[in-house]
C-alpha cells in the first residue's frame, strides 16, 4: 500500500475524511454521493469475431464447450494460476470433503448425507467420511475414512498415503498457496515447521556483517547485499517517479516527504532506501508491503526465487504429530483445541502421491512424506498437467484452449459427455458471442446488467429462454451498512435499551430504503439481503432470504411497522414515524415534529462514509442520500463523506473512529463471527481483531465461544441464529444486499434438465458434471 495516504490523511483529505467520518472533531465539508447510477441503455456486447477455425474443430455431439477467462497454464490443485486455472483444477481433482448448496460441509460422504435447501432434501456424496471428536483436555481428534474404490485418473488406487502426502504438502514451511490447511492448531505443526527458513531471512537477520558462514559462503552474502541494495535503489526510484508524476515532486527530497520521511536535500534514491529500511527496522517484507508504489522490493531482484529456498537450520520435528496414519485406508487428525473451520480446511483435493510426489520417499514411520522437507520442487514441476481422480481427465493446453477427456474411472460414474474443453475468453462479451453462435456452451459471465440486457433481447424479453437458459443465485459478496456502538449510544452506554433504540431508529430508515437504492444501483443484478456479516451465517440464509426475518420491520412498541398492501411511501412514512418514536424512546426531545435537542452522549449530527472504490459505492451512495433526506425531514443530520481506500478504512474502523459506513463483503470462515464480535476476551490487543461494530455483549460472547466449542453441525447453526438475534437487538449491522450470479447454457445444445437445480455459490453445474447430458 502506497505510503502516500497517510500523506494525505495530514494534508488535503484531512477535512473530509478525518472529520467527514468521524475521525475527529474537525468539520467537513458535506460530499454528495460520487457514484454515477448506469446509463438508461446498456451497451451492445462489442462486435466479435465467429468461432475460430481451432474452435470450430472441437464442435462435435460428445463434447462440451465452456467460456472460461484467462488460462495461464498453472494447473496445480495445491495453487491455481487465475479462476479459470482453478475451474479446470476442480474439473479434475477430488475434494477430500465438499459443501451442499447452503455451505455446510458433507461429513457422511461414503453413504451419503441428506440436506434440505429450500425446502428440497437432496443427498450428497464424497469419497470420505469424518468423525469429530472433542476429548476432555480439550483436544479434538478428526477421524477420516476413505472410499476403499476410488482411483486416480490413471488407474491408480487412492488411498490414505495420498491424503497424508497432501496435508504435508500444505504444511510445508516452502508451501506459498491459498490453503487454510496450515493455519489449523494441528498437533505438532509448529515443531515441525521450526528449524528451517529461506536464505533471504536467514541473511537479513544476520546482518551486512555476519561472519558466520555454516549455513552460505560469503561470496552469497556479499552477492545478496548488492543485489539488495540494487533492488532498494529501484524500489525507491520507483517512488519518487510515481510523487513526481502524481504530486508535481521536484527530486527524491520532496517524493520521500510525501511518503512520510524526511532526508537531506541532496537525497538520492539509495538514501531513501536506507531510511525506508531503518524504520522498519530491517524487515524487508513489511516495508515493501506497505511503501511499494506498485512494484514489490523482490521484483527487482534478479536472483529472488534463490534466495526463497528454504535451507535447514537445525532442530524441527521430522514428522507432524497431530497427522496420524491409522491403516490404508483411516488417519486421525489431531488439533490441539476444537476449530469449527476445519473441515472447511479439509475440503482441499486429494494429490495422488505418485504423481506430484516420489513414492520411494514416502515412509510414514520413517518420517518422510513423498518429498524432502523444504522442496517442493516435484509438485512445482507438474503444475502444467493436473492429474487426480475428479470426473475429468486433462489431456492438452493449446491455443488458449484446455482439453480434457472423461474419466473412466470417476468413482460417481464416468461423465456422460465424452469429451470437455475449456476455451478462453477475452471478455463477457466473448463469452455471450460464444453462446449464441454455437462456440461456447456454458459459461459463467459477471451477472451485470449489459448482460441481462443481451439476456433479454436474445430470448425475446427473458432472461432465461429458448436461446440461452439461465440459471441464477446468490454469490457470496455482499454490502452491509454498519455503525459503532461506542460511536452512536446515549450516556457513553452502547449497551444500554436507550442506545440500542437510538440506533435501531437509523437502522429502520437504512432497511426501509433498500429496495430503491439496490433496484437502481444494481437492476436484476443483486437483491436486498436479509443476513448481516459474517460468512459463518451463511446457513442461515435460506430462511432469511425467502423473507422471513426481514430486519428492522418492527416499532418501539413491538408491532410490525407495515402492513401487506403498503406501498413505497407508505412504507417509507410508517418507517420514518417508528423512527422517530425510536428517537424519543432514546431520549430525543421532540418540537413540533422534529428532533430538538439529542441526549446526553448523543447528537443531532452524525458521519456516513462510502469507501473509496467499493463495489457497492453506487447503492451506499444512493442509500445515504435517501436516509439522509428523511432524517433532514426530522431534525437530524447525516452528513455523507467519501472515504479512504478499503486499507484505510479498515484501519480506521479498527480504531472506531467512524461513525456509520458502507462495506461490501465475502462470505467468510467461523472465525468471522469471533473477530467481528466477540468482545470477552481481556488479553487481546485492542484492534488485534475487526471489533468494527463495537459490539459488547456477555451473552453474544457466551454463544461465539459455545458455538466455537461444538463439532454439531446443526447445533452450531442454531447458536448462530441465536448470535444474529443479539446482533440485530443491538442494530449495528444492516444487511443491504447480494451480488447474483449466474450460469449460462446454450438451450439448443445442453439438455438443460439433466442441469442440477437450486445451485449456489457453494453448489455450481460442475458438480453434478457426470450427469449432464448434450442434444
Amino acid at each position: 500500500m502506497k505510503r502516500i495516504a497517510a500523506m494525505l490523511l495530514c494534508l488535503s483529505l484531512s477535512a473530509v475524511l478525518l472529520g467527514g467520518c468521524g475521525f475527529s472533531a474537525g468539520t467537513a465539508e458535506e460530499a454528495a454521493p460520487t457514484a454515477e447510477p448506469p446509463p438508461a441503455e446498456m451497451p451492445m456486447i462489442p462486435s466479435l469475431p465467429a468461432a475460430t477455425a481451432e474452435q470450430s474443430q472441437i464442435i462435435r455431439a460428445d463434447t462440451m464447450n465452456v467460456g472460461v477467462g484467462s488460462l495461464s497454464g498453472v494447473f496445480s490443485p495445491f495453487s491455481s494460476g487465475t479462476e479459470a486455472d482453478a475451474e479446470l483444477c476442480a474439473l479434475t481433482q477430488l475434494p477430500l470433503l465438499s459443501c451442499e448448496r447452503g455451505g455446510g460441509v458433507i461429513l457422511r460422504g461414503i453413504e451419503g448425507e441428506m440436506v434440505e435447501y429450500n425446502s428440497v432434501p437432496y443427498t450428497y456424496y464424497g469419497p470420505a467420511d469424518l468423525e469429530i471428536t472433542l476429548a476432555p483436555e480439550g483436544t479434538a481428534y478428526y477421524d477420516i475414512s476413505l472410499r476403499k474404490d476410488i482411483r486416480f485418473s490413471d488407474g491408480e488406487p487412492l488411498d490414505i498415503d495420498d491424503v497424508i502426502f497432501t496435508m504435508y504438502v500444505l504444511c510445508d514451511p516452502s508451501y506459498e498457496g491459498g490453503s487454510a490447511f496450515s493455519a489449523l492448531p494441528i498437533e505438532g505443526l509448529p515443531e515441525y515447521r521450526d528449524g528451517m527458513d529461506t536464505l533471504f531471512h536467514l541473511l537479513t537477520a544476520a546482518g551486512r556483517g555476519n561472519l558466520d558462514f555454516s549455513l552460505w559462503t560469503r561470496e552469497t552474502q556479499d552477492a545478496f547485499w548488492t543485489e539488495l541494495d540494487g533492488a532498494g535503489e529501484a524500489f525507491a526510484q520507483e517512488i519518487t517517479d510515481y510523487c513526481i508524476s502524481a504530486y508535481g515532486a521536484a527530486n527524491v527530497f520532496e517524493s520521500a516527504a510525501l511518503w512520510g520521511y524526511e532526508l537531506p536535500m541532496d537525497a538520492d534514491a539509495g538514501t531513501f532506501f536506507r531510511a525506508m529500511a531503518e524504520a522498519y527496522g530491517g524487515d524487508y517484507e513489511a516495508m515493501s508491503a506497505k511503501e511499494n508504489a506498485g512494484t514489490a522490493l523482490f521484483a527487482f531482484m534478479e536472483h529472488d526465487s534463490d534466495y526463497q529456498t528454504y535451507i535447514e537450520t537445525g532442530g524441527g520435528a521430522s514428522n507432524i504429530s497431530g497427522i496420524q496414519r491409522l491403516d490404508d485406508y483411516r488417519m486421525r487428525l489431531a488439533l490441539t483445541r476444537f476449530a469449527p473451520e476445519a473441515v472447511y480446511a479439509m475440503t482441499f483435493p486429494i494429490a495422488p502421491l505418485h504423481y506430484y510426489g516420489d513414492a520411494a520417499l514416502y515412509d510414514y514411520d520413517a518420517g518422510s512424506f513423498g518429498f524432502p522437507r523444504g522442496d517442493l520442487g516435484s509438485v512445482r514441476a507438474r503444475v502444467a498437467a493436473p492429474l487426480g481422480a475428479g470426473p475429468y481427465c486433462f489431456t492438452e493446453f493449446a491455443d488458449g484452449v484446455a482439453r480434457c477427456r472423461a474419466n473412466e474411472d470417476y468413482y460417481r460414474g464416468a461423465p456422460q459427455i465424452k469429451n470437455l474443453n475449456l476455451v478462453q475468453c477475452d471478455s463477457d462479451g466473448e463469452k455471450l458471442r460464444g453462446l449464441l453462435d454455437g462456440s461456447i456452451d456454458i459459461a459463467a459471465p459477471a451477472f451485470s446488467e449489459t448482460v441481462i440486457s443481451v439476456l433479454e433481447r436474445s430470448n425475446g424479453g427473458a432472461v432465461s429462454g429458448n436461446v440461452i437458459s439461465a440459471r441464477i443465485y446468490s454469490t457470496s459478496a455482499y454490502g452491509c451498512v454498519g455503525i459503532n456502538a461506542n460511536r452512536v449510544n446515549v450516556g457513553g452506554e452502547p449497551g444500554s435499551e436507550a442506545s440500542k433504540n437510538l440506533r435501531r431508529a437509523f437502522a429502520t430508515l437504512f432497511a426501509v430504503c433498500r429496495d430503491t437504492a439496490v433496484r437502481d444501483s444494481f437492476g436484476e443484478s443483486a437483491a436486498v439481503t436479509n443476513v448481516p456479516p459474517p460468512g459463518p451465517l451463511r446457513g442461515l440464509q435460506q430462511s432469511a432470504e425467502a423473507g422471513e426475518g426481514i430486519p428492522f420491520s418492527t416499532g418501539a412498541d413491538g408491532r410490525n411497522i407495515y402492513a401487506p398492501d403498503m406501498d413505497a411511501q407508505a412504507r417509507r412514512a410508517a418507517a420514518a414515524e417508528a423512527a422517530l418514536d425510536y428517537f424519543v424512546a432514546a431520549g430525543y426531545t421532540v418540537s413540533e415534529g422534529k428532533l430538538a435537542a439529542a441526549p446526553s452522549g448523543a447528537s443531532l449530527e452524525y458521519s456516513f462514509c462510502i469507501p473509496a472504490g467499493s463495489a457497492g459505492a453506487v447503492a451506499a451512495g444512493r442509500l445515504a442520500g435517501e436516509v439522509r433526506t428523511m432524517l433532514s425531514e426530522m431534525g437530524m443530520t447525516l452528513r455523507i463523506v467519501d472515504g479512504a481506500d478499503s486499507s484505510e478504512l479498515r484501519d480506521a474502523l479498527r480504531a472506531q473512529r467512524i461513525d456509520f459506513w458502507a462495506s461490501d463483503w465475502a462470505d467468510g470462515g467461523e472465525e468471522d463471527l469471533y473477530s467481528l464480535y466477540f468482545s470477552g476476551d481481556e488479553t487481546r490487543e485492542a484492534g488485534a481483531y475487526n471489533d468494527y461494530f463495537a459490539v459488547d455483549d456477555p451473552e453474544l460472547n457466551r454463544l461465539i465461544l459455545e458455538a466455537r466449542a461444538t463439532a454439531d453441525q446443526e447445533q452450531r447453526r442454531a447458536l448462530y441464529r441465536d448470535c444474529l438475534d443479539i446482533i440485530f437487538d443491538w442494530a449495528v449491522a444492516i444487511p443491504v444486499y447480494r451480488l447474483r450470479g449466474a450460469a449460462l447454457f446454450s438451450t439448443g445444445r445442453v439438455d438443460t434438465s439433466t442441469v442440477p437445480d437450486n445451485l449456489s455459490f457453494c453448489y455450481g453445474w460442475e458438480r453434478e458434471i457426470e450427469q449432464i447430458l448434450m442434444n
